[in-house]
């Protein structure tokens, strides 16, 4: 499948937001499959291709990945396990537990922050090594020039009993309901054990075409990112809990004041975070 490109901010907004009954998911990598972090695992990863499901001892698929949701359950206390497999995995995702689920919003600008906030902070961030300066951010740009939205059509279904699977549940803890309700969070699937992200299984089951990858331009992130502000799409909002507002803090300190111009937005991050050294 070839990813479409959106030439700019505008277009990003006139193309996605004309996109009914679609489920979203952003990433800063274009090269990142539709998978779960289960499916990411790498004793799971070496049987892509496989054509039957994986059985082979201590790699047998689903009884494998139903251990992961028994081990959570093991310690808990009998009213804590009170709830469905699908709830307890949906709060164990929370809490950094490997769920077999994909994380997709329905609402696309929360697709579109998680993008590009995950971009921008990627690009100016800097590793052991790196020369706080604007060469070393212009040279992560050009290298990484877009981040991605992923867009699953609902009609027709892409859903099949027993093979892909669409889950609505909820983390039976409050707080992380609070953020799942606020990002317009849902669950995928899939079931087979032979097939290893979204984009694959819709390939091997004819439905390809439910399935699109767009392409949105860093460059416009500091632009998107003021907007989705101003619509309360931001950590503070989308996490509305003790820990998303210290993520909305962390973020938005060197980005509240950025014009919408790239090149003047690395270097007031180049000078924030020179600042911030020669404090620390």
């Amino acid at each position: 499948m070839s990813p479409l490109t959106l030439q700019d901010w505008e277009e990003a907004k006139t193309v996605l937001c004309g996109l009914d009954c679609h489920l979203f998911r952003g990433l800063r990598e274009p090269k990142w499959k539709p998978e779960s972090s289960f499916e990411r695992e790498p004793w799971v990863r070496q049987y892509r291709g496989h054509s039957q499901p994986i059985q082979c001892g201590f790699y047998d698929f689903s009884v494998n990945r139903d251990n992961y949701l028994a081990r959570f359950c093991e310690p808990m206390c009998t009213e804590s396990r009170d709830g469905t497999d699908d709830e307890l995995w949906a709060q164990g995702r929370h809490y950094g537990l490997i769920p077999p689920f994909l994380d997709w919003t329905k609402n696309w600008r929360v697709a579109v922050f998680f993008a590009l906030s995950d971009w921008f902070g990627w690009t100016c961030r800097y590793d052991d090594g790196d020369d706080p300066d604007i060469t070393t951010l212009k040279v992560r740009e050009k290298e990484k020039p877009n981040a991605c939205v992923w867009a699953l059509s609902l009609t027709p279904s892409p859903f099949k009993q027993g093979e892909f699977h669409f889950i609505d549940a909820m983390p039976k803890t409050e707080s992380f309901r609070k953020r799942q309700a606020a990002q317009k969070g849902v669950y995928t699937q899939i079931l087979t054990g032979r097939h290893f992200d979204v984009e694959e299984y819709l390939h091997a089951s004819a439905k390809a075409d439910n399935l699109t990858q767009y392409l949105v331009p860093g460059e416009c992130a500091v632009r998107a990112l003021r907007e989705l502000y101003e619509k309360k799409i931001d950590y503070a909002h989308l996490y509305p809990d003790t820990e998303g507002w210290a993520k909305h803090s962390n973020f938005f300190a060197p980005v509240k004041d950025f014009g919408e111009n790239l090149e003047a937005m690395i270097a007031r991050v180049t000078k924030f975070r020179a600042r911030q050294a020669a404090v620390e």
